[in-house]
């Protein structure tokens, strides 16, 4: 089974001579992966759904509800393919070279999931950017660019797999590397640069509150974490295509890219909820943890002064005699140091409100620019 066999390419001079496993095995592992991604996908977009589908906005619904029928209907076509080559057209390699609705169908569906979800990362980008200034909105122009430039290509693509009609046709012709190149580098570039814009403006928002720098740090996690997954399936569906010609092995991080996509808006999407009762917690943490700081020192001051005070007059006894004038004397010097003492205590509670209100602003407005 491992013989070169008749199996249609997509190169005209392929590396490597297609065999059985390189081709159809290689299609049959695709299969596997792209379906254990689609559960996975939709289980978060389901759970999504059941938890804000009430209180989003309609276009976040829209957007998220697009993504999943997207995805839906690519594992549908990748499985349809599966089945016309495993059971229909199994043994048949003239009927197996010809290209049937479900190939192209299915690319499409990658590339239009994948231009759905830069769209709405720039969206994203276009909402965080506004509170810094308009010339920084200026950013997601080159995020859009890229993004139409993977779709244009991966178009190309799908309208010459249609026109072909054979592998053997398609594997003929010299533009088929070149798109299958731009689109994959434009996606990886444009996930890259999705996720510098958002590293970028994240710090360049500056805080001196130390929970906001951490709740920053999680959103550089969840935009790194996006970037690499994409990105990499990107680039090794360009590098096996052209290094491991001949075999199908590139389907693989091809069709991942679709559920990956559609994970990682969903992901960033449900974990608004969570950073913001990270942030209620965190702010009651720090109310309790500041007002025993501050307490703690009022307390032995106050103590430290009533020690004093009665420590003074033994004093003043065995230097100076008794009399009226010396108590009345002790007695406005310690209340003048316990007002003094008050006094600075108050400063200190209303300095620490202070405080607390600038670090709960800045902490909603992360939160709001993640929304």
């Amino acid at each position: 089974m491992d013989a070169p066999i008749p199996a249609p390419t997509l190169m005209p001079h392929p590396r490597t001579s297609p065999t059985f496993v390189s081709v159809y095995g290689a299609q049959m592992i695709a299969s596997i992966v792209n379906s254990v991604l689609y559960g996975v996908g939709a289980f978060v977009g389901m759970q999504y759904l059941k938890r804000y589908g009430r209180s989003d906005p309609i276009l976040v619904k829209g957007t998220v509800f697009l993504l999943m029928l997207l995805a839906t209907l690519e594992t549908i076509f990748t499985d349809h393919q599966t089945y016309s080559n495993f059971i229909l057209s199994f043994g048949d390699m003239a009927d197996l070279n010809n290209i049937i609705f479900s190939i192209p169908a299915k690319y499409m569906l990658v590339y239009l999931t994948t231009f759905v979800a830069q769209l709405f990362f720039s969206a994203c980008i276009w909402i965080v950017s506004s509170s810094l200034g308009p010339k920084f909105r200026l950013l997601v122009v080159p995020v859009l660019m890229l993004a139409l430039l993977q779709f244009t290509a991966g178009t190309i693509q799908v309208a010459l797999m249609s026109a072909a009609g054979t592998f053997l046709k398609l594997g003929n012709s010299q533009r088929m590397i070149i798109v299958v190149s731009i689109q994959g580098g434009g996606t990886a570039a444009c996930d890259l640069l999705i996720t510098f814009i958002l590293v970028y403006i994240f710090r360049k928002t500056n805080t001196a509150a130390h929970r906001t720098k951490s709740l920053l740090d999680k959103l550089f996690n969840y935009a790194l974490n996006r970037s690499a997954a994409t990105s990499f399936c990107a680039s090794l569906t360009v590098f096996l295509f052209y290094y491991s010609s001949g075999s199908f092995y590139f389907i693989i991080p091809s069709l991942a890219t679709t559920h990956l996509n559609v994970v990682s808006v969903v992901c960033l999407l449900s974990s608004r909820s969570s950073l913001r009762d990270k942030i209620d917690s965190s702010m009651s943490s720090t109310r309790k943890d500041t007002s025993r700081t501050y307490r703690v020192p009022s307390f032995v001051a106050v103590k430290r002064t009533q020690a004093e005070d009665e420590e003074r007059p033994a004093e003043s006894e065995n230097t100076e005699p008794s009399g009226s004038g010396s108590g009345s004397g002790s007695a406005s010097g310690s209340g003048s140091r316990r007002s003094e003492t008050s006094r600075r205590s108050e400063q200190s509670e209303r300095s620490l409100e202070r405080s607390e209100g600038i670090e709960r602003n800045e902490a909603e407005a992360s939160t709001s620019s993640a929304d």
